[in-house]
C-alpha cells in the first residue's frame, strides 16, 4: 500500500507539468522577429531617440552640404572643389529623399551655430585660403558624419534606418579620406 501512496503522490505532483499545452514556449519579445507589416513608410513608433536624433542631424548635415555646393559654385572654386561639391549635392539630395521616407518630422533644434559660422567664414574667403578652409571643413563634416552613422548603426532601433546608415558609411569614409587628402595638399600650397 505504501507504494501506491508514493505513486499517487508522484502522479499528483507531475500532473500540473503534464497539463501544460504542448508546443513551443512563447517567444521572447526582445528577440522575436518583428511582425510583418506594410512595406510602405516605416512607422514612427519603430524609432527610438537615437533614430530621431540621427534623422535630425543627418538632415541638417545634408542641407549644409547643399549650401556648401552652392557656395563653391558662386565662388568659382577650383575644379576639384566644384566636382566634389556637385557630388555632395547630388548624394545628399538622394539621402534627404530616403530620410523623408521615414515620415518623421523631427523638431528643429534651432540654428546650427557651428555650421552657420563655418559657412559665413567660407563665404568671406577667396582663392587658396577658401580652398584650404573648404577642405578642412569637409574633412570635419565627414568625420562627424562617419561618427553619426556609426552611432545610428550601434544605437538605433529601426532596422531600415540602421541599414541606411550602414549603406552610407562606406561612401562617407571615402569622402572623408578624399577631403583629408585635399586638406593636406591645400595646406602645403
Amino acid at each position: 500500500m505504501r507504494l501506491g501512496h508514493w505513486a499517487l503522490a508522484l502522479i499528483l505532483l507531475a500532473s500540473p507539468a503534464l497539463a501544460q499545452a504542448p508546443g513551443p514556449a512563447p517567444a521572447n519579445p526582445a528577440t522575436a522577429p518583428p511582425a510583418p507589416r506594410d512595406k510602405g513608410k516605416p512607422e514612427a513608433a519603430t524609432l527610438n531617440d537615437a533614430d530621431r536624433a540621427f534623422i535630425r542631424e543627418a538632415r541638417t548635415a545634408s542641407a549644409f552640404q547643399s549650401d556648401l555646393a552652392r557656395l563653391a559654385d558662386e565662388k568659382g572654386a577650383a575644379a576639384d572643389i566644384r566636382e566634389f561639391s556637385a557630388g555632395m549635392a547630388k548624394g545628399h539630395s538622394t539621402a534627404m529623399q530616403r530620410l523623408d521616407a521615414f515620415a518623421v518630422r523631427t523638431s528643429a533644434s534651432g540654428e546650427d551655430k557651428r555650421r552657420s559660422s563655418m559657412f559665413q567664414e567660407l563665404k568671406g574667403l577667396a582663392g587658396q585660403e577658401f580652398q584650404r578652409r573648404y577642405w578642412a571643413a569637409q574633412a570635419a563634416e565627414h568625420q562627424g558624419a562617419a561618427q553619426l552613422l556609426a552611432f545610428e548603426i550601434g544605437s538605433g532601433l529601426n532596422p531600415q534606418l540602421k541599414a541606411f546608415a550602414g549603406e552610407m558609411l562606406p561612401a562617407v569614409l571615402r569622402h572623408l579620406r578624399q577631403a583629408q587628402a585635399n586638406a593636406i595638399l591645400s595646406s602645403t600650397k
